[in-house]
């Protein structure tokens, strides 16, 4: 169930990204969603320091 609203969420981003429809092959989904994951992540790992920066007294 989520990895197809996953799947559709990328499926508008990828759109949006390449200004085309979707001509999705496998690996490109793949390395798509991979950095998504990867990026969320940084985001988060950023979130955290920054929140850490702002208690650290």
């Amino acid at each position: 169930m989520l990895s197809i609203i996953f799947e559709r969420v990328m499926c508008k981003y990828r759109r949006r990204k390449t200004g085309e429809g979707s001509s999705n092959s496998l690996e490109e989904l793949r390395r798509s969603r991979i950095d998504y994951y990867l990026n969320r992540n940084y985001i988060q790992r950023r979130n955290q320091n920054f929140n850490y920066a702002l208690h650290d007294n």
